[in-house]
Parts: structure tokens; C-alpha cells; sequence
């Protein structure tokens, strides 16, 4: 394949893909302001650059991103674009179709919302799983990589937040002309007891999303929470090598899982 990304082979090389392969990378991000530092297509950058970077060493192709996400407790701050749950929900579905009408058999989606586009991600993959027969699974840098990115912590918490210490220092590794470090501080969020958004905390917690005014109130005045000043462009490339080995490593692991294919058609 001359390159990793399907809109950019022919109609011909995805035949000759499809004749030896039959793995896909959909990555998934959002576009969603990320603080004074951070551009707001963070989340969809990360997610286009892990995909790549792991197709390339698998040896897999990767579908056109999805630059839109869940998001609405960021319409507290401008430059955010949301999809409802549902449109998100029906937009894979309907692309996922797609592929497993071509050909494609196993369906990697690859989460660059860390942790907040899951629910829809994960029905989603329910739902093709059960519906098409094909195989579909979500791949989140939160959980994918988590061993190494606690070890890459050494115990420290209040790191992550939105638009924190690691996606800052991802940022930096991937596009430091876009990353604006004299904007950067610390804003650590004030959540006791069961309320924490750090999935690296050692304490239980509860699932409770935010609403446009509860996120404006415990990010303010920046839009961002967790320590961004934690970040360097070293730890960037660290954590970046740590997702993209795991995505490789997990690509190997579905290869040789069969699978049959119902009978599929296209959206109309």
C-alpha cells in the first residue's frame, strides 16, 4: 500500500488490501475548545496520529477521521462543536457499514476523546458486533496504555484533567507550534469524595458527567483542569510510543480471530 490512509489509495489497492487483510482503524476524536494552550482539535489530532503511526507499523489501513465527538459540557467555551449522542452513534454505524460491506471484517475505533465519547463508542461497537456479525472494538489511550502511563505518573495524581499534563505534553510532541506554553497553569480540580475525573486516582468514584454549567464551574477561567505545567515535550513522545506499541500489539491479537460477516448493506 502506498499509504496508511484509505482516501489516499485507489479503488484498486483496497482490493488488493481486502485480498490478505481485513483490519480497518477508525480513529474518533472531537473538536472541543482545550484551554487557553491547546488547540481545539486536540482530541481528533491525537486520534489521527495514534492510528497513523500504528497502522504504519502494523501494516493496516485507516478510514477518513471523525473530527466531531460527544462533547456538550464544552459548549461552555467557544470553538466547541458537539454531535448529540445519537448522530454520533448513527454516523458510525453507518460508516462501519460501510466498511464491512467493502470487505473490512474487524473494526478498530479508535477513541481520541479519552474516555468521554466511550458510551456512544461502545453501543456502537454492541450493536455492529450483533447486527453484522463483524468484529468491533474501542481503543481509548485511558485504558490501552494504562500501566505505562501510571508508571510514566510515578503515582502523581490530578495530572490528567482536560486539556492536563498528558495531552499537553502529547501536544507538545505532536505539534509544538500549535501548543502555547506561556498560557499555561495549573487549575486542579476541586472534586472530593466519589467525584474525580482522573482515571488514574486511587479512590472510587462514580460516573458523573458534567453539565455546560458544572464544567464552566470547576474549569474556570481557562476551560482546562489537571496540571498542563507537568508537561514536556519528552513525556509526550514517551506516552505517544506506549499507545501506539499497545495498538500494534492489540492489532496482532485480532488477526487470526475469525469472523463471519452477515449479510450487510449500505446506508440509503
Amino acid at each position: 500500500m502506498g499509504s496508511a490512509w484509505l482516501h489516499e489509495n485507489k479503488s484498486t489497492d483496497i482490493k488488493r488490501y481486502l485480498e490478505k487483510e481485513d483490519i480497518v482503524i477508525l480513529p474518533v476524536g472531537s473538536t472541543e475548545q482545550h484551554g487557553h494552550h491547546l488547540p481545539v482539535g486536540t482530541d481528533s489530532l491525537a486520534a489521527i496520529h495514534f492510528a497513523e503511526d500504528a497502522a504504519k507499523k502494523a501494516g493496516v489501513l485507516v478510514a477518513p477521521p471523525c473530527w466531531y465527538g460527544w462533547a456538550p459540557h464544552h459548549m461552555a467555551y467557544k470553538g466547541t462543536i458537539t454531535l448529540s449522542a445519537q448522530t454520533l452513534l448513527a454516523l458510525l454505524e453507518d460508516i462501519t457499514n460501510c466498511l464491512i460491506f467493502q470487505g473490512f471484517k474487524k473494526i478498530i475505533i479508535l477513541n481520541g476523546h479519552r474516555g468521554a465519547n466511550n458510551p456512544p463508542l461502545d453501543i456502537a461497537a454492541s450493536r455492529i458486533r450483533n447486527r453484522t456479525g463483524a468484529l468491533a472494538v474501542v481503543a481509548d489511550p485511558f485504558f490501552i496504555a494504562q500501566e505505562e502511563t501510571k508508571e510514566m505518573l510515578k503515582g502523581e495524581e490530578g495530572v490528567i484533567g482536560h486539556a492536563g499534563g498528558v495531552e499537553t505534553a502529547h501536544m507538545l510532541f505532536l505539534y509544538p507550534e500549535l501548543t502555547n506554553m506561556k498560557m499555561v497553569q495549573d487549575n486542579a480540580e476541586k472534586e472530593e469524595g466519589f467525584f474525580s475525573s482522573d482515571p488514574y486516582c486511587r479512590r472510587n468514584r462514580i460516573s458523573a458527567p458534567s453539565s455546560i454549567e458544572s464544567f464552566r464551574a470547576k474549569s474556570q477561567p481557562t476551560g482546562h483542569t489537571g496540571r498542563p505545567t507537568w508537561a514536556t515535550k519528552e513525556k509526550g513522545e514517551k506516552y505517544h510510543k506506549f499507545v501506539v506499541a499497545e495498538l500494534v500489539r492489540m492489532i496482532e491479537s485480532l488477526r487470526p480471530i475469525k469472523v463471519n460477516v452477515k449479510t450487510v448493506l449500505p446506508p440509503v
